[in-house]
C-alpha cells in the first residue's frame, strides 16, 4: 500500500472520529421572550471538516470578524440576524457544559485553563463527532462533560473516580473516557478503581433557547434547553449548559481533556460566584481562581510553587506569560464562550431556573411559597427595568425582605440566606 491516496486513506489514529463539524455559510438567529432562536439546515454533501488542523483553513477573513460580531450581539428581541456569506463558513458544532461546583455550601464556577487561542478560563467544551451529534447536540454536550471533568475520591483507599450521573442522556463511554482515566491514575499514590460511586448532575434548566435543524429535506426537529453561542472570531456555533455538582468531602478534580493519546493536564480553577460575576460587572479581565486543581491535587493559585504553570507562579503574570493572550489581553482573562454564558445566566429572566438549581443542588425541595416568591420577583424584574437609572439601594432591602416574607415559615435558614444572595444578584442590584 505504499502508493494509497493519502487523501481517502488514512493511518487509523488519523481516522478515528474525533471531531465532525459542518460548515455553515448560511443561518440565520432570532431573539425573542429573553431567548435566542437559531435555525440551520444541512445536507450530506455539505462541505465538514473531521480534523483540528482544518479549523485553522476555514477562519474568515479578520476584516470581517468585528461587523459580523457587532450584528450578532445587537440582536433583541424580534431582531433577526441573518448570515449569508460564501467566503465565512461557521463551524456546526460544538457542546459544553459550564459547571458550578459546591464545596463547604458555597458555590464555584469550575473553568479549565487553556492555553491556546483563545486563551484564558473556559469552559468544559469540544466538538461533535458523528452525524447523530450534529442532529442533537446535546449528546456532544453530555459525552464533552463527561470525559473532561474527572472527580476522584482520594480520601477512600482505595481512591475511585465518581460516574457523573448526568440525566436525560444515555450513559455512552468512549474510549477516550476510559483512557483519560487511566492516565489520571498516574497522580495518585495508589492505582483508584476505575468505577465507584454515582456522583449526581443536576442541570440549571429552563427554555432558555432553541435550535431547529434541518437535515436534507426532512421536517424541521426543534431543540431546547441550552444556550446558542456564536462568536465570530473563532467561527463557531456552540450549545452549552449549566450544571450544578455537589462535591463530596476529599474530592479532588482532574482534567480529561486528552491530545495525541496523552493528558492536557490543564489547571482548573474554582471562582467564587457572585465575586467572579461582580468582576465581570466592572470590567475586569485578569481572574485568579479561588481554588485550583491540578495534576490531580489542590494547589494554591496564589502561591510560588515551581511546577505551575507560567502564568500562575507567584500568582501573577510570568514575564514569559505576559504575552500571547487573546488579542493583547491578560492570558487569565474568560473565554469568550465562558464569559458569554456567565452573563446571560445572570440576567433577570433566568432567576427562577438559578433558583430552583440552588434547591436541587442542596438536595432541598423548593419551599411551598416558592412559586409565590418567584410571581413577586417578576413584578420586581418588570419595576426595576422600567427605572431610567441604577435600582435605589433600598430595592435591595425590599428583595431581601420580600424573600423573609414569603418563606420565612416554610423554609430552611440556609435556604433563606442562599436566596438573600442570589435573587438580589440575579436582579443586577
Amino acid at each position: 500500500m505504499n502508493s494509497y491516496d493519502r487523501e481517502l486513506i488514512y493511518t487509523l489514529r488519523c481516522a478515528e472520529g474525533t471531531l465532525l463539524q459542518v460548515l455553515l455559510t448560511e443561518f440565520s438567529l432570532r431573539a425573542s421572550g429573553g431567548s435566542l432562536i437559531l435555525d440551520v439546515q444541512f445536507s450530506s454533501t455539505t462541505p465538514a471538516i473531521r480534523r483540528r488542523e482544518a479549523k485553522a483553513l476555514v477562519r474568515p477573513e479578520e476584516a470581517k470578524v468585528p461587523g459580523v460580531q457587532a450584528s450578532l450581539d445587537r440582536i433583541t428581541d424580534g431582531a433577526q440576524y441573518v448570515h449569508n456569506d460564501p467566503e465565512f463558513a461557521f463551524r456546526y458544532s460544538n457542546g459544553g457544559v459550564l459547571p458550578i461546583v459546591r464545596l463547604a455550601n458555597r458555590p464555584y464556577y469550575c473553568l479549565f485553563y487553556r492555553d491556546t487561542d483563545p486563551v484564558g478560563w473556559n469552559i468544559a467544551n469540544g466538538a461533535s463527532d458523528s452525524l447523530v451529534e450534529l442532529l442533537k447536540p446535546k449528546l456532544t454536550i453530555a459525552r464533552e462533560f463527561r470525559e473532561e471533568l474527572i472527580v476522584v475520591n482520594n480520601h477512600a483507599d482505595p481512591p475511585y473516580f465518581y460516574d457523573l450521573a448526568v440525566p436525560g442522556s444515555d450513559d455512552i463511554r468512549v474510549a477516550e473516557y476510559y483512557r483519560a482515566r487511566h492516565l489520571t491514575s498516574r497522580f495518585l499514590a495508589t492505582n483508584p478503581r476505575l468505577s465507584g460511586e454515582p456522583l449526581e448532575v443536576k442541570w440549571e434548566d429552563s427554555d432558555l433557547d432553541v435550535l431547529n435543524v434541518r437535515y436534507k429535506s426532512e421536517v424541521v426537529t426543534p431543540h431546547s434547553g441550552f444556550y446558542v453561542n456564536i462568536t465570530a472570531r473563532d467561527a463557531g456555533i456552540e450549545f452549552d449548559k449549566v450544571a450544578w455538582i455537589d462535591l463530596p468531602p476529599g474530592s479532588v478534580l482532574q482534567d480529561g481533556e486528552l491530545r495525541d493519546y496523552g493528558l492536557l493536564n490543564r489547571p482548573i480553577g474554582l471562582f467564587d460566584v457572585p465575586t467572579l460575576e461582580a468582576s465581570i460587572t466592572a470590567g475586569n479581565c485578569e481572574f485568579l481562581p479561588d481554588r485550583m486543581f491540578w495534576s490531580c491535587r489542590e494547589i494554591d493559585p496564589h502561591g510560588a510553587d515551581p511546577s505551575l504553570p507560567a502564568p500562575f507562579i507567584g500568582g501573577r503574570l510570568s514575564a514569559a506569560a505576559a504575552g500571547g493572550g487573546n488579542r493583547g489581553q491578560s492570558r487569565l482573562d474568560l473565554c469568550p464562550i465562558a464569559r458569554s454564558i456567565i452573563q446571560r445566566r445572570s440576567r433577570p429572566q433566568h432567576i427562577a431556573a438559578a433558583i430552583t438549581a440552588m434547591l436541587a443542588g442542596g438536595h432541598q425541595k423548593p419551599p411551598d411559597g416558592m412559586g409565590a416568591l418567584i410571581a413577586q420577583i417578576q413584578a420586581l424584574q418588570a419595576e426595576i427595568r422600567a427605572l431610567r437609572g441604577p435600582a435605589p439601594p433600598v430595592m435591595r432591602t425590599r428583595v431581601e425582605n420580600l424573600v423573609i416574607g414569603v418563606l420565612g415559615n416554610v423554609a430552611a435558614v440556609p435556604v433563606i440566606e442562599g436566596l438573600k444572595w442570589l435573587v438580589p444578584r440575579m436582579l443586577g442590584l
